[in-house]
């Protein structure tokens, strides 16, 4: 590399960046002798999990069942036709839809995507970094409400999140950054269970 340098010592401060799934969609890669896209879909079982909006922009086409394209704002500018292989490699230029984020979110926290259990408990372990990290590898750590969920959110306004504790799901997309940057998820799943227990006559947190 010859930009940057290291923050400190492995294991001893925690910074999220691109450059782990990087490496990691590389490895990918050259351990199934795959194109990333090929890899996806049968080490995920796209087709089986009923994924039919998702794919990784230019290298796949676009599948007939996907909807139209959002168009998502970075303030005033409108990404839409911006060359998408600047976010591949791993780190990203998955399309997709809340819907197919939500059955590829439930599918994993309930253990239904690896093969063995303790793959997702590795992934859901949240190394201590020192730093007060609710990070684990790919999956962020919340409690909101009483319960505890799983989530991550993406830089173009995409979030989805889960809780194995009431096996709900709950995926959002806004397509303008700004708006993003406003939206507070633990009083948005708040409001939200306080809706569904008020309408199911339920109390509610």
């Amino acid at each position: 590399m010859k930009h940057g340098r290291p923050h400190a010592k492995p294991g001893a401060e925690f910074h999220y960046a691109d450059t782990g799934y990087v490496l990691l969609g590389e490895v990918i890669q050259r351990t199934t002798g795959q194109s990333l896209a090929a890899a996806y879909r049968s080490l995920l079982d796209c087709a089986g999990l009923g994924l039919t909006s998702t794919y990784l922009e230019t290298p796949e086409p676009v599948p007939s069942t996907a909807g139209p394209r959002a168009h998502q704002y970075d303030t005033d500018i409108d990404t839409y036709a911006f060359d998408p292989s600047f976010d591949h490699y791993g780190s990203g230029g998955l399309i997709s839809s809340v819907e197919d984020l939500g059955r590829f979110y439930r599918a994993l926290l309930r253990g239904e995507i690896f093969h063995h259990p303790k793959t997702l408990a590795t992934m859901l372990t949240i190394p201590n970094a020192g730093s007060g990290s609710s990070a684990a590898m790919g999956l962020f750590r919340y409690e909101i409400a009483g319960s505890v969920w799983w989530g991550h959110s993406g830089f173009w306004g995409t979030t989805a999140i889960y809780s194995p504790d009431l096996d709900l799901t709950l995926t959002y997309s806004a397509t303008q950054d700004e708006v993003v940057s406003d939206l507070d998820a633990e009083s948005l799943i708040g409001g939200l269970l306080t809706v569904v227990g008020d309408a199911a006559g339920t109390p509610t947190a």
